[in-house]
């Protein structure tokens, strides 16, 4: 009978050391991948610096910077 719960008990060690180490493997694949994969990295810059930046690049003209621009700091479009 004690064979048996040896043999028991080095197979439930076994099962826990194969399945962390699947846990491990799935872990580690998706380290570099984005939590939310239809938004942009976290970069650290706030919404203005961002907005700047794609200005100063030319991603954005002159007047969709300044939309955006009284978007983000709460004033309205000027009439």
């Amino acid at each position: 009978m004690a064979l048996h719960a040896g043999f028991l008990f080095v197979g439930a060690i076994f099962s826990v050391v194969v399945v962390g180490g699947v846990v491990l493997l799935v872990l580690l694949a998706m380290r570099d991948r984005p939590v939310f994969p239809g938004l942009p990295p976290a970069t650290g810059e706030a919404p203005l610096q961002i907005l700047d930046r794609r200005f100063a690049t030319g991603e954005i003209s002159a007047d969709d910077y300044q939309k955006a621009r009284d978007l983000l700091t709460g004033g309205g479009p000027k009439t």
